[in-house]
């Protein structure tokens, strides 16, 4: 049977004592949540931050450090670069690590571009076949 046309039940209502607790009750019940959220806010930006400081720990790590002598040398570089230094001002020893420098670079460079060349072939290759 349905609870509305049943003549016998009577509809509760709630009086002012009941409903002031439910409220009540209700009001806890956000709050409670939202300490919930709260804490696992905290804990989200707790965990991102530790993920960062480990990341850049491993960074660190594995970096290469410049020496003194390496910097003090890069910015001879610069200098030279921009025409503040001449080669007749600097000395043998500057002379000689600057050109190791340069020979370096070249090196570097010369080992992306074969890289960056291998790249490009497997990519035609991939495109011919497909």
């Amino acid at each position: 049977m349905n609870r509305i046309e049943n003549k016998d039940v009577v509809r509760y209502k709630d009086n002012f004592i009941i409903k002031f607790f439910k409220y009540i009750k209700n009001i806890f019940k956000k709050e409670e949540k939202i300490k919930i959220v709260e804490e696992q806010e905290k804990n989200k930006k707790q965990t991102y931050q530790k993920s960062l400081k480990d990341n850049t720990d491993f960074r660190d790590d594995i970096t290469y450090r410049k020496s003194d002598e390496e910097i003090r040398i890069l910015e001879l570089q610069k200098q030279y670069k921009a025409g503040n230094i001449l080669e007749e001002n600097m000395t043998e020893d500057d002379h000689a690590k600057l050109i190791e420098l340069y020979k370096e670079q070249n090196k570097q460079l010369e080992e992306k571009i074969i890289i960056k060349k291998n790249k490009i072939r497997k990519r035609l290759n991939e495109l011919k076949t497909s």
